[in-house]
């Protein structure tokens, strides 16, 4: 049984990250993904004489991302007669006309519950109540499971 789902390269953001690169740019910050030659700083009181912490100056983030490791792919899914097909460590890439699991914005995640149909140990399949499409989850290798995937995210969440 295959995923229904793809990682595919963008090849005009792979350019243009490599186009940043050359001009110097290092950082792009991941709330806002502004890019940066060096990151910004910020003082930042800490009762111990203060200290200065990075911070993206258009959105206040403190998370930044080397240029050399950002990713440029895109998640295709695409249900298969109303059925979605993931591994474990990729079931938070769901995705369907009426939302999503894991984008790394709370405000953007979908929150819907999951009727269990079928619990086939190494294969469990779900209905999600507000899309209706069946989702079956397969397992996942221990290597799967532990190293980052192809976006570089080892976050799991298997909301059921």
């Amino acid at each position: 049984m295959e995923e229904t789902l793809k990682f595919v390269s963008n090849a005009d953001a792979n350019k243009r990250v490599k186009e940043l690169i050359d001009k110097g740019y290092a950082y792009r910050c991941l709330g806002c993904n502004k890019v940066y030659k060096v990151k910004r700083q910020e003082p930042y009181e800490d009762g111990h004489g203060g200290r200065f912490i990075d911070m993206c100056g258009s959105c206040g983030c403190d998370l930044f991302q080397p240029l050399q490791e950002t990713t440029c792919l895109e998640l295709k899914i695409s249900p298969i007669n109303g059925v979605l097909i993931f591994k474990e460590h990729h079931a938070k890439y769901c995705k369907c006309d009426v939302g999503e699991i894991w984008t790394g914005d709370a405000e953007t995640e979908c929150h819907t519950e999951f009727k269990l149909l079928e619990d086939g140990g190494d294969k469990k399949t779900y209905k999600c109540v507000k899309s209706g499409l069946k989702i079956i989850i397969l397992k996942s290798t221990e290597e799967e499971l532990h190293k980052p995937d192809e976006l570089g995210s080892k976050f799991l969440r298997i909301p059921w």
